[in-house]
């Protein structure tokens, strides 16, 4: 069988997180639910960031968007992969191609950035749009570390099945894909079109719920999703639970297995429920997290995410690849910013 170019093919919004460090009063006063991810439009998010501003805070910028934290992860451990998504004409997609630099990326005239590592490489592709906005995020962090998201989605509102690379996915060994996409109309019927278009090539889907509120707002979309059997899932435990309507894991566990073959549950500091099948029997395990000092918990499950299909993808067990996962997401939770630099992801694999 011919090599793939690409060990991980991944779609999601492009956004650039503007982070902030603030306390719970002032979550309660700007009327938003503490650790979710809520939707606004740039009018809302304008006059938020101008109250934050007025307090005095000041905010630090990082590349974020969830799948596109999770493929930087893959590519800092010397995998390769491709990334869609949508980006506009602005400083802040700048921020964004910026952060691929520590892979030596390069630029071109057609705004697909080619990043070196290790002798592979990730294809960042984008459609720009000229004109409008790249898509942003309000980070909230509050002393408790935990993170909440205002996002105004700029032109990842313009996703839809033209800006995916099908070439590029066939080329590749893997699918992932983050809930977020389930929030627009022609970004869910693309995603849908990409699950089913490596289906039929025999390429393996991951794909991630990401927040609680995808669950609540789009629960018959991650239905017809799952309906499409996807093989392996990353969710948390409130996700989980959320999403099956009930109170006990295992019994979430046990009903995500029957849509999905391979269930990753994270529960921070209380560790990771693997669920999966082997030889026809259904195998639960448990995978204690690491103990740390987390002061921002921005992008620990992408993190996680992405160690573990690195495990995946070189045929580790679930709770060699659990164990590493959790190892990356530890570190990240200790540091203001939702990626690893390479040095530092490599020095963790070699530990590992």
């Amino acid at each position: 069988m011919k090599p793939k170019k690409y060990d991980v093919y991944a779609i999601g919004n492009a956004v650039v997180d503007i982070e902030y460090q603030v306390d719970e009063c002032l979550l309660h006063r700007i009327g938003v639910e503490k650790g979710m991810m809520t939707l606004v439009d740039q009018v809302t998010q304008q006059k938020l960031m101008q109250q934050l501003q007025q307090q005095g805070l000041q905010p630090r910028r990082f590349a974020g968007g969830s799948a596109a934290n999770t493929l930087a992860l893959v590519a800092a451990l010397g995998n390769s992969g491709f990334y869609c998504g949508c980006l506009a004409d602005d400083d802040l997609a700048e921020v964004f191609r910026q952060d691929f630099q520590q892979f030596h990326a390069v630029t071109k005239q057609n705004h697909t950035a080619v990043i070196n590592s290790h002798a592979k490489n990730i294809t960042v592709k984008s459609h720009v749009y000229a004109g409008q906005h790249t898509g942003h995020c309000i980070v909230c962090i509050t002393p408790d570390a935990e993170r909440t998201m205002l996002t105004f989605l700029g032109v990842n509102a313009q996703f839809d099945v033209h800006d995916i690379d099908f070439s590029a996915l066939e080329q590749s060994r893997y699918l992932y894909i983050e809930g977020y996409m389930v929030a627009q109309d022609a970004a869910f019927a693309g995603v849908k079109k990409a699950i089913d278009f490596a289906k039929n090539q025999k390429i393996p889907v991951g794909f991630s719920f990401s927040d609680p509120s995808m669950v609540r707002l789009f629960p018959q979309r991650l239905a017809e999703l799952m309906a499409m059997r996807p093989d392996l899932l990353f969710c948390n435990a409130d996700e989980a639970l959320a999403y099956t309507q009930t109170h006990v894991l295992d019994q979430a566990l046990s009903q995500l297995t029957e849509k999905v073959p391979h269930v990753v549950v994270t529960s921070g500091h209380q560790g990771a429920h693997i669920a999966y099948w082997h030889q026809q029997q259904k195998k639960i395990e448990h995978i204690p997290a690491q103990t740390v000092k987390a002061i921002d918990t921005t992008g620990a499950g992408d993190a996680f995410a992405g160690a573990y299909l690195h495990g995946v993808i070189h045929g580790w067990s679930s709770a060699r690849s659990a164990t590493f996962a959790h190892q990356v997401a530890a570190y990240v939770v200790q540091q203001h910013q939702a990626r690893l630099d390479q040095e530092t992801a490599l020095q963790l694999l070699h530990a590992s």
